[in-house]
């Protein structure tokens, strides 16, 4: 039953995403996956690699700073570690934040 709950609640949640969104996601959980392997501290890792990218978008003029991007940036971090360690219990209040 969690399962189907988690696959529900995440299916709703990438349906709002735009393709941009679902990218910072991926890359965040792909970010996550590497730096996680050799890090206690791959969360904060990644994410400023996320606040990065968006200071640089707003910086350059090349991109659009989004908070939303940030986000998702945290969404796919959390999504890696609920797969990590399969950890379902605070999916449903993720979700239902975006």
């Amino acid at each position: 039953m969690k399962r189907l709950v988690l696959i529900v609640t995440i299916l709703i949640a990438i349906s709002c995403f735009s393709d941009d969104k679902l990218l910072h996601m991926n890359v965040s959980s792909f970010l996550e996956s590497i730096f996680s392997s050799f890090s206690d501290k791959s969360e904060i890792i990644t994410f400023s690699i996320g606040i990065a990218k968006e200071v640089y978008d707003l910086l350059s003029k090349n991109g659009v700073c989004d908070f939303y991007d940030i986000l998702a940036d945290i969404y796919g971090i959390m999504l890696y570690k609920m797969y990590k360690f399969k950890d379902y219990k605070f999916s449903i209040v993720i979700a239902l934040e975006f």
